[in-house]
């Protein structure tokens, strides 16, 4: 039981935490989203949640698309309660997120296509360009739900982080609820550190 609750061995202690059927859905996903590691959770906005609460801290800056989930763009600007700031543009122009950039900013967040609008956005221009500035340190979080890894695999395409709510396409009948945070192992385990 200590090496279980320890982390040393990965055999299940808690069904709420890891189990088989967890197991298989993360394995699965992982290998469409061309991931070294996914996390699913109870929702998307549970995804999108700890990825925000593990990388953040008071003080930083987000730039996210300005057509979001309604929920997503909720939780957004509550940050500023924990003192950090998103910053809102039109990502769909990427000149508008580097505008904005600052050395505070942490991470730029995409919804593409977003909910409801399907604006498309340029994640992988977005990246380069942060390169180019010798921003290595942003991350780029992207929101497939819409899209799917079926139709666009954003970690091929230069995104550090892909964000799913399951609940939508992924399961395809909105009869069960998901999300899903898939990555590097190394951005991982900073979300788990």
């Amino acid at each position: 039981g200590e090496d279980i609750f320890s982390g040393k061995t990965k055999k299940d202690a808690y069904s709420r935490i890891s189990n088989q059927n967890f197991r298989n859905l993360e394995e699965g996903l992982c290998i469409l989203e061309e991931g070294e590691a996914t996390q699913v959770f109870d929702s998307g906005m549970s995804a999108i949640k700890v990825l925000l609460q593990s990388i953040l801290k008071s003080g930083d800056e987000i730039i996210a698309h300005n057509s979001l989930y309604g929920g997503t763009t909720l939780l957004l600007k509550d940050l500023v309660n924990f003192r950090i700031e998103t910053r809102f543009v039109d990502a769909r122009q990427t000149d508008n997120v580097l505008l904005v950039l600052t050395d505070r900013t942490k991470l730029i967040f995409i919804e593409t296509p977003s909910n409801p609008t399907l604006d498309i956005c340029d994640f992988q221009e977005i990246k380069e360009r942060l390169i180019t500035a010798g921003r290595k340190d942003v991350l780029v979080a992207v929101d497939n739900t819409f899209a799917t890894p079926c139709n666009q695999k954003p970690l091929a395409k230069g995104a550090d982080v892909v964000i799913e709510s399951l609940t939508k396409y992924i399961n395809g009948f909105g009869n069960a609820t998901g999300g899903s945070i898939t990555t590097s192992q190394e951005i991982m385990d900073r979300i788990w550190k």
